[in-house]
């Protein structure tokens, strides 16, 4: 199985939801299989370029960096879990 995520809109150029809703969903998704950490597609709506990334406007507190640790995290977990 593997899950398909929805982080941030390009296109809106907003989130569609906090990063800390974010962290949360990336691991209840990545942990909802008994055998262990599953794949997560992560799916940027509208185009994804690094000029429409600095465009980005976050809620308050919340930063790029953010919800890029979550997918730093999850990686090293999956890459742990593959081993």
């Amino acid at each position: 199985m593997i899950a398909v995520l929805f982080p941030i809109d390009f296109g809106k150029k907003a989130p569609n939801y906090l990063a800390r809703c974010f962290r949360e969903q990336v691991s209840q998704t990545a942990n909802s299989d008994p055998h262990g950490l599953i794949p997560i597609w992560i799916w940027p709506q509208g185009p994804f370029t690094y000029d429409l990334w600095q465009e980005i406007v976050f809620a308050a507190g919340d930063t790029a960096e953010d919800y890029l640790q979550v997918l730093r995290d999850y990686s090293l977990a999956f890459a742990r879990s593959q081993s």
